[in-house]
């Protein structure tokens, strides 16, 4: 059995430690040259390249789950209540269905990437008001009483 001391393998492991930084560093750099030449298409009319769109979506969950784990609903709100959903049609006929399109009504031919699925009154609540803070939708205000 061959015997290698501490100090015969420490070149080689800053070796690879070192190839790693570089690594990531210059995957972030051509990540960086990507944003900052805005050559990514961020339109609502073409889907995401799959590592993105992943991104974005396991992004957007997780972070729904952190931060609507710890959400006040507002007194007298019952999220359950199909009636909520039919006080908040007004708003959202007005100020969101262009875009995102409506139960019963045909998708817009924009909206290629919208998969609905079936959600907790809590996740809707999170979700409807106030809106996912997303370029071009509007924020309701704070998401706890007070």
């Amino acid at each position: 059995m061959k015997e290698t001391s501490l100090v015969s393998r420490r070149p080689r492991t800053l070796r690879n430690w070192l190839l790693r930084v570089g690594a990531g560093l210059g995957i972030l750099t051509a990540l960086f040259g990507i944003y900052a030449a805005a050559t990514y298409d961020v339109g609502a009319t073409e889907p995401h390249v799959a590592p993105v769109e992943w991104a974005l979506a396991t992004g957007m969950e997780r972070s729904v789950q952190y931060h609507a784990a710890d959400v006040d609903i507002p007194n007298g709100v019952d999220v359950a209540d199909p009636g909520l959903a039919e006080r908040a049609i007004g708003h959202y006929s007005v100020a969101c269905a262009t875009c995102h399109g409506a139960p019963g009504e045909p998708k817009p031919p924009w909206l290629v990437m919208y998969h609905p699925r079936e959600t907790s009154p809590i996740r809707r609540w999170w979700d409807a008001g106030p809106t996912v803070s997303f370029i071009g939708s509007s924020n309701t205000g704070s998401r706890t009483q007070g």
